[in-house]
């Protein structure tokens, strides 16, 4: 996971807060006026912000950095462009086929590897891929059946525990997955944002327990060799250097997309990259943040948590986020600080005892303080 860096200096946030909301019972529960006391030190922030909500977070505050926010559009290549891609894509193999449609660009190569960047019907996808990513789902095996959302980190890593692949190490593999996105117009961070070493022992496990988590684009369902061991890599793109959330939101008037890669590599080399977002700048301005002690104090006053009860303040980082403006159909890349609450509850059945934790984002907008609703 990235970690930017904690904040150097230590401080305690004492806040006045007022505010007024509901129980999940629908009584009125008032906070009066109370004091948030949150220590801020190299290894995080603790305390609370309120009576509701406490803190034990990661504190991410990238320092002497010139913000900016930018308007962008969603990248349009020209028939040009696609084919310098294409070109360039296929290495050592001779192109088999092209197949150009309006919105729609795909080219094979002899060696079954394919470029394809699709754009119908308003969506966005630009991708790279090789007959290995024909022949297993990858993706399958870390995401909850319905929906496509990834399982928790915990539960991946106790699926797949490894740290490195026998005969290919990752920064070989990192290597491969930046050359690639180079030609396809892709700026991505140095290190992965998540790293998923995938090997055939423990993916065997998984298929004896649940079939399906074997079968191919076609259901077709069959058991790994060592040949199929990949890194599955999760990459922020970035922009002026600086890393793009992956997190994602949806709400009446504005949108921010889902801007992770998504790369897996072999020992062969790499089996895909794709990418559901990518923009060009149209304009910039500076701009000036607020702090993470602002961030926190505005936390601390929002009342938006207090119907769901108890949670747990978990990570708070600077980050640039792309916002659609749903209303005036504009694209922007501005500074956001980006926070996760965690709640955990616990459950007894038949004697047993089941925990589960549960995870929300939202962002603040770091240049006008407001928190995204919706």
């Amino acid at each position: 996971m990235k970690r930017m860096g904690l904040i150097a200096a230590s401080f305690i946030l004492l806040i006045g807060v007022t505010g007024c909301s509901l129980f999940p019972t629908g009584e009125n529960y008032s906070w009066g006026e109370k004091e948030a006391e949150v220590t801020v030190g190299e290894d995080g922030a603790t305390g609370k912000l309120n009576e509701k909500l406490v803190v034990n977070a990661t504190i991410e505050e990238p320092k002497n950095i010139a913000w900016k926010q930018y308007n962008v559009a969603q990248v349009d290549y020209t028939d040009e462009q696609l084919e310098t891609i294409a070109n360039s894509l296929k290495q050592k193999n001779r192109i088999k086929n092209k197949t150009k449609m309006e919105d729609y660009f795909e080219c094979e190569y002899s060696d079954g590897s394919g470029f394809t960047y699709n754009t119908q019907y308003g969506g966005f996808g630009i991708s790279y891929t090789t007959k290995q990513s024909d022949k297993i789902e990858y993706s399958y095996m870390i995401e909850e059946k319905s929906g496509g959302k990834l399982l928790s980190e915990d539960d991946i890593k106790e699926m797949f525990p490894k740290d490195k692949l026998d005969g290919l190490s990752l920064d070989t593999a990192i290597s491969n997955v930046k050359d690639i996105c180079k030609k396809m117009n892709i700026n991505i961070g140095d290190t992965p944002y998540m790293c998923i070493v995938m090997d055939y022992e423990n993916a065997n496990n998984v298929i004896e327990k649940d079939s399906t988590k074997g079968a191919d684009k076609n259901g077709n369902v069959s058991k790994w060799s060592k040949s199929d061991d990949v890194y599955y890599m999760i990459f922020q793109q970035s922009v002026d250097d600086i890393a793009i959330s992956i997190d994602s939101k949806s709400a009446n008037f504005y949108a921010i997309p889902q801007t992770a890669v998504t790369a897996i590599v072999g020992r062969q080399g790499v089996v895909s990259v794709r990418t559901h977002y990518l923009s060009d700048k149209k304009s910039s301005e500076n701009v000036t943040v607020i702090d993470s002690q602002k961030a926190l104090n505005i936390l601390a006053t929002d009342t938006m948590y207090a119907a769901i009860g108890d949670m747990v303040l978990t990570n708070l980082s600077l980050e640039y986020v792309v916002y659609k403006d749903l209303k005036t159909k504009e694209d922007y890349i501005k500074p956001m600080w980006v926070y996760t609450f965690e709640r955990t509850t616990t459950t007894e059945k038949n004697g047993e005892t089941y925990t589960r934790t549960s995870k929300q984002t939202n962002f603040i907008d770091a240049v006008t303080g407001q928190v995204l609703g919706g």
